[in-house]
Protein backbone atom coordinates (compact mmCIF):
# COMPACT_ATOMS: atom_id res chain seq x y z
CA UNK A 1 0.00 0.00 0.00
CA UNK A 2 1.35 3.42 -0.90
CA UNK A 3 -0.02 6.63 0.45
CA UNK A 4 -0.28 9.30 -2.24
CA UNK A 5 -0.95 12.41 -0.20
CA UNK A 6 -2.58 13.66 2.94
CA UNK A 7 -3.47 17.13 4.12
CA UNK A 8 -5.42 18.59 7.00
CA UNK A 9 -7.34 21.66 5.90
CA UNK A 10 -9.32 23.99 8.12
CA UNK A 11 -13.05 23.38 7.81
CA UNK A 12 -13.91 25.80 10.61
CA UNK A 13 -12.32 26.90 13.89
CA UNK A 14 -12.76 23.50 15.54
CA UNK A 15 -12.56 20.89 12.76
CA UNK A 16 -10.24 19.93 9.93
CA UNK A 17 -10.75 17.73 6.88
CA UNK A 18 -8.12 15.06 6.33
CA UNK A 19 -8.03 13.97 2.67
CA UNK A 20 -5.82 11.52 0.84
CA UNK A 21 -5.39 9.00 -1.94
CA UNK A 22 -4.13 5.46 -1.47
CA UNK A 23 -2.74 3.26 -4.24
CA UNK A 24 -1.24 -0.21 -4.38
CA UNK A 25 2.57 -0.22 -4.36
CA UNK A 26 2.42 -3.37 -6.53
CA UNK A 27 0.25 -2.33 -9.47
CA UNK A 28 -0.23 1.42 -8.79
CA UNK A 29 -4.04 1.04 -8.83
CA UNK A 30 -6.31 2.76 -6.27
CA UNK A 31 -7.29 0.74 -3.20
CA UNK A 32 -11.07 0.76 -2.85
CA UNK A 33 -11.29 -1.54 0.14
CA UNK A 34 -9.34 0.76 2.43
CA UNK A 35 -10.38 1.72 5.94
CA UNK A 36 -9.04 4.82 7.64
CA UNK A 37 -9.23 5.51 11.36
CA UNK A 38 -8.21 8.44 13.55
CA UNK A 39 -8.37 6.92 17.04
CA UNK A 40 -7.92 10.21 18.92
CA UNK A 41 -11.25 11.40 17.46
CA UNK A 42 -12.84 7.93 17.31
CA UNK A 43 -13.73 8.45 13.62
CA UNK A 44 -13.50 6.07 10.67
CA UNK A 45 -13.86 6.29 6.91
CA UNK A 46 -13.38 4.18 3.81
CA UNK A 47 -11.89 4.94 0.40
CA UNK A 48 -13.96 5.56 -2.73
CA UNK A 49 -13.42 3.52 -5.90
CA UNK A 50 -10.67 5.93 -6.97
CA UNK A 51 -8.74 5.39 -3.71
CA UNK A 52 -9.61 8.78 -2.20
CA UNK A 53 -10.91 9.32 1.30
CA UNK A 54 -11.95 12.24 3.48
CA UNK A 55 -12.42 12.36 7.24
CA UNK A 56 -13.22 15.21 9.65
CA UNK A 57 -10.83 15.52 12.61
CA UNK A 58 -10.63 17.93 15.55
CA UNK A 59 -6.85 18.46 15.57
CA UNK A 60 -4.55 19.78 12.86
CA UNK A 61 -1.87 17.20 13.75
CA UNK A 62 -2.26 13.52 14.54
CA UNK A 63 -2.05 9.97 13.26
CA UNK A 64 -4.25 8.13 10.79
CA UNK A 65 -4.28 4.32 10.56
CA UNK A 66 -4.91 2.86 7.09
CA UNK A 67 -5.85 -0.79 6.64
CA UNK A 68 -6.76 -2.97 3.67
CA UNK A 69 -7.08 -6.75 3.45
CA UNK A 70 -3.89 -8.28 2.09
CA UNK A 71 -1.77 -5.18 2.76
CA UNK A 72 0.39 -4.08 5.66
CA UNK A 73 -1.36 -1.59 7.97
CA UNK A 74 0.10 1.91 7.82
CA UNK A 75 0.00 4.44 10.63
CA UNK A 76 0.96 7.88 9.36
CA UNK A 77 1.35 11.32 10.86
CA UNK A 78 -0.65 14.14 9.34
CA UNK A 79 -0.36 17.90 9.69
Amino acid sequence: MTFGSVAAQAQNKQNYVLQGTVISAVDKKPLQALSGCVESDNVKTSANKDGTFSITVSQRNGKVKLTSVGYKTLELDYN
